[in-house]
């Protein structure tokens, strides 16, 4: 949006990315660059939520809520990052929608059509 705040405490953001499902909110996702910034998001997701796991090439931290999560990204060579921020009851909406779609797909490849559906 074109008055968003570029910055999570002095962390310099490089993109905000706001997804909508159906018409609702539910997720953001906070793109940063460099390994300044990440310490300085990180600083503020370990006040809050503790120590991080660093994995082969990158650092990420998931924490999940009863009604949202929130994952902290940096991949060490590409040196960049994100801060992500979801719902997770819409999430699973989306992800049970998908389900089902993919069922009905399957499901009409099987079957023959009637004469009526072949028109």
């Amino acid at each position: 949006m074109l008055d968003d705040k570029m910055s999570i405490g002095n962390a310099e953001l490089g993109e905000i990315i706001y997804e909508f499902y159906e018409g609702r909110f539910f997720v953001v996702s906070l793109r940063f660059d460099g390994e300044d910034n990440y310490d300085l998001v990180e600083a503020i997701r370990k006040e809050r939520y503790g120590r991080e796991e660093l994995k082969e090439g990158f650092y990420q931290f998931s924490w999940l809520g009863q009604n949202r999560s929130i994952t902290i990204y940096y991949d060490i060579a590409e040196e960049y990052g994100f801060l992500m921020l979801n719902s997770t009851v819409i999430l699973s909406e989306q992800f049970e929608d998908e389900k089902r779609r993919e069922a009905e797909k399957a499901e009409g490849i099987g079957r023959k059509k009637t004469p009526i559906e072949a028109i």
